[in-house]
């Protein structure tokens, strides 16, 4: 006797919400890319810089010692595949 298996039923999502979860997921894949190559960088103060990605437009805030720090963590954002937009809100620390 042979046994049939059915797969589960899947509810079916409209191209629309393909979309946007394609685009989430992107998001979502581009973030992590970003905060690796920050993370890599042997400057700890790279580290807490936060990252908001959102339609391939990049927001990165926080705050670091010197703008060279922020040269950095810029260059590398934008040296990061699947950037379309960086916004800069990098605070410098004055002392």
């Amino acid at each position: 006797m042979k046994s049939v298996l059915s797969l589960p039923e899947f509810p079916r999502i409209s191209h629309h919400e393909f979309v946007i979860a394609r685009k989430e997921a992107m998001a979502a894949a581009l973030q992590l890319r970003l905060t690796q190559a920050l993370n890599k960088q042997h400057v700890t103060a790279l580290r807490s810089l936060n990252v908001v990605v959102s339609d391939g437009e990049v927001t990165i805030s926080g705050d670091v010692d010197s703008f060279y720090l922020r040269q950095i963590a810029v260059s590398v954002c934008l040296n990061t595949w699947g950037l379309i937009k960086l916004i800069d809100r990098i605070e410098v620390r004055s002392e």
